[in-house]
């Protein structure tokens, strides 16, 4: 027996479809009505096809299949959130009363205001206690509607310099970094984004380089020190110390 059937060509990928389809079989592709054509097929071809659609066990592994792609996807997204939310290791901030804060601002202008090749280097507790101070009477300026800014810490390695920026959501504490690696251009030091991290979870470098701008407001209560450091010749970052150079 002889039976007239409908199908709906893809303009994707030119796949036959069933007319009951609205999304291509191979592709995905939405199917467009118009795009109908009319087959002559044996009755039993078309019985097939029909029972393949609402064939039962077909229904339930495919039922199967999304319900373990969502258990899968939400353990992903647990795992992920989960990582975010952890705190990184940071140096710790000792108030160790045989280190002083250092003038960063002063420092650097007498630096650059030497005629000769002058240097001055910084351990990481020195720069974090800089930062401690210098940022305790610009809070105002950093806290940002239920977003309050609880302190930022630098650390140093080898050929990388970190920033990480402690906030407060609803009194639970997001931290954000980013990395630093130096960089000289036209003679002038610079630092060129690396990386980054929400909590432990790394950042592509890619994505890394857009991290500046949660880091803007930081950047502008130091905009003196930054300014400065920009003037100098070459920035070298070695494990817990960083060493600025002038040469005139």
């Amino acid at each position: 027996m002889i039976a007239t059937m409908l199908t709906v060509v893809c303009s994707e990928c030119r796949r036959e479809n069933e007319i009951e389809r609205i999304y291509c079989h191979d592709c995905g592709a939405r199917l467009e009505r118009k795009a109908i054509k009319k087959n002559v097929a044996p009755q039993e071809d078309t019985h097939s096809r029909v029972k393949r659609l609402f064939d039962a066990r077909s229904a339930k592994m495919r039922a199967m299949f999304f319900k373990i792609s969502k258990v899968v996807l939400g353990a992903f997204g647990v795992a992920a959130l989960t990582v975010m939310a952890l705190p990184p290791e940071l140096p710790t901030v000792a108030k160790n009363p045989l280190v002083q804060a250092p003038t960063v601002g002063f420092d650097l202008e007498r630096v650059l205001a030497r005629h000769e090749p002058t240097q001055v280097k910084y351990t990481d507790e020195q720069t974090n206690l800089f930062l401690s101070y210098n940022l305790k009477s610009k809070k105002k300026n950093l806290d940002k509607p239920f977003l309050e800014f609880i302190r930022a810490v630098a650390s140093f390695h080898e050929g990388t310099a970190s920033v990480t920026m402690e906030r407060a959501i609803f009194g639970y504490s997001v931290y954000t970094t980013i990395d630093f690696a130096p960089q000289s251009n036209g003679g002038k030091a610079g630092l060129k984004p690396t990386g980054g991290r929400i909590g432990r979870m790394p950042i592509h470098p890619t994505i890394a380089k857009y991290m500046n701008y949660l880091f803007l407001d930081l950047w502008d209560v130091l905009e003196r020190e930054r300014k400065l450091a920009a003037r100098l010749t070459s920035v070298e970052v070695h494990d817990k110390n960083v060493l600025l150079v002038s040469i005139p």
